[in-house]
């Protein structure tokens, strides 16, 4: 593989990086603030808790998304720093399951205080009414660690890949 082809590569996969930060970015500004204000409204002091779990979960994965940003790429730099590079930065950005797992325990519990928490405004009410909101947070469970492991799956693909290059 040549050195143009490398950079090509580093090059792309740092943009990619770098749009997945501002959308990561975006989306837990728009969850904390939604969370928030949730929090200041709610009716009583289970659902204020749920809502506060959710917005430091917010803060926590913009944390997380901020410490995973792509580093910068060496500018005329050899082929070979420029192989390291993009090495580096394909490992830096490996996760694994359990960590995102730890990552989304707020938001889970959040939910479940929420659920909690309206449920304790009408007791009477059937816990069937709860049901819609346990099958989204089943679905949404299993389908945050299938794409982790997918994702998982891809970026070891293509750090074998980078490991396998010999440059010419």
């Amino acid at each position: 593989m040549s050195v143009t082809e490398v950079r090509k590569r580093a090059e792309r996969f740092q943009n990619k990086s770098r749009l997945v930060l501002v959308i990561n970015g975006l989306n837990a500004a728009l969850l904390a603030a939604a969370f928030g204000w949730a929090a200041m409204n709610a009716p009583n002091w289970i659902i204020r808790a749920g809502c506060a779990s959710c917005v430091l979960f917010a803060l926590a994965f913009a944390g997380w998304a901020y410490r995973r940003r792509p580093g910068r790429m060496p500018g005329e730099a050899s082929g070979a720093a420029v192989l390291e590079f993009y090495r580096r930065e394909l490992r830096r950005m490996q996760m694994r399951r359990t960590s995102v797992l730890l990552l989304v325990l707020p938001v889970l519990l959040g939910l479940v205080m929420i659920a909690a928490g309206a449920y304790a405004l009408r007791p009477g009410a059937s816990l069937l009414n709860m049901a819609p909101l346990a099958v989204m947070l089943a679905a949404w469970s299993v389908v945050m660690w299938l794409r982790t492991g997918r994702y998982s799956r891809k970026l070891q693909r293509q750090i074998d890949e980078a490991d396998a290059v010999r440059l010419e």
